[in-house]
C-alpha cells in the first residue's frame, strides 16, 4: 500500500516509477464512469468534508515534520474554495464532473504487479 510505502521511507525515485504505472488505471477508470447526479452545492460540501478529513489526518503528531507545510497547503485550499464553487458549478452543468472515488488516499492505492484502487 502507498502510505506503508510512505511511511517505510521508499525513495521517492523509486515510488514516482509505480506512481506511473498507476496512471494507465486511473485514465481507464474515469473515461468511463458517468456523470455524477450531484448538485455543485453537494459536491462542494464533500470537497470541503474532504479538506477538513486531511487537516485531520495530516495534523497527526506522527506527521509533525510536516505540519508547517500541511498548514500553508490547507490553508490555500481553503481559500481556493470560493472560486472552485463557481468552476464547479459550470463543469457539472457542463456534464464534466463524474462518478468516482473522490477521496483517494495513500492509504487506498496497492501498488502490487497490477496497481489497484
Amino acid at each position: 500500500m502507498l502510505d506503508a510505502r510512505i511511511l517505510a521511507g521508499d525513495p521517492v525515485s523509486e515510488l514516482e516509477g509505480d506512481i506511473e504505472r498507476l496512471v494507465p488505471v486511473l485514465i481507464s477508470f474515469y473515461r468511463w464512469a458517468g456523470v455524477t447526479r450531484l448538485t455543485a452545492d453537494e459536491l462542494m460540501t464533500v470537497q470541503e468534508d474532504q479538506i477538513s478529513v486531511a487537516r485531520d489526518v495530516l495534523l497527526h503528531p506522527r506527521f509533525v515534520d510536516y505540519r508547517l507545510r500541511v498548514e500553508k497547503v490547507l490553508g490555500k485550499l481553503e481559500a481556493m474554495c470560493p472560486a472552485l464553487a463557481k468552476i464547479l458549478s459550470d463543469r457539472v452543468n457542463a456534464g464534466a464532473i463524474v462518478e468516482c472515488h473522490e477521496d483517494m488516499r495513500p492509504e487506498h492505492v496497492c501498488l502490487s504487479n497490477v496497481p489497484v484502487t
